[in-house]
Order: C-alpha cells, then sequence, then structure tokens
C-alpha cells in the first residue's frame, strides 16, 4: 500500500526528485516552497520544525541538509520509467518529516 502524501505537497505537484532516506528513495517536497529544478543558489525550507538546505551538484544530483542537525541526505532526479515513490514509508502527521 503506498504512503498517503500530505494535501499541501500534492497541491504543489511531483517535483520528479527523490530523497534517499534510511528504507530508500522516497518522492522529495521541499516543504512549502514551490521547486521549478536546480538552482546555483541552495533553496531553503521548512518541513515540521526543522530547516533545510538543498544544494544541487549537478542537473540530476544534490544533497539535502538538516541545518539543526547538520545531517545529509542524497538527492536524485528520479530515473525515467521509476515509481514516483517507489519505497514509501509510513503516513505522516501533517507537518512533520519523515527523518531529520
Amino acid at each position: 500500500a503506498r504512503a498517503a502524501r500530505d494535501p499541501q505537497q500534492e497541491a504543489l505537484g511531483d517535483t520528479g526528485w527523490q530523497v534517499q532516506l534510511d528504507h530508500g528513495w522516497v518522492a522529495w517536497f521541499p516543504g512549502d516552497k514551490q521547486f521549478n529544478g536546480p538552482q546555483e543558489k541552495p533553496l531553503r525550507y521548512v518541513v515540521g520544525k526543522w530547516d533545510f538546505e538543498a544544494r544541487f551538484t549537478s542537473p540530476t544530483e544534490g544533497v539535502q541538509v538538516n541545518l539543526t542537525t547538520k545531517k545529509s541526505r542524497p538527492l536524485r532526479l528520479r530515473p525515467a520509467g521509476e515509481d514516483p515513490d517507489p519505497a514509501p514509508g509510513p503516513p505522516l502527521p501533517r507537518g512533520s518529516a519523515r527523518t531529520p
């Protein structure tokens, strides 16, 4: 069964990007920010109580950094033909993050 997405994320649409969590790659959404593709400048956003920054190293790769814990996670443009959320986790309470 697929995990429920936050209605706010659903309204912003699929970014086509994924973040690698402990259980695999999942769809990536930069909080409540509109995402129009990688930029040279880092993208700062908030998910739940956590402040993040996404930095893009190429048109298809980047890194997400939790600005409080300094934990970083790889970002990638979803490979063509791959399920948008191949390893969904459990549904999240509204306004919370899966893993900081």
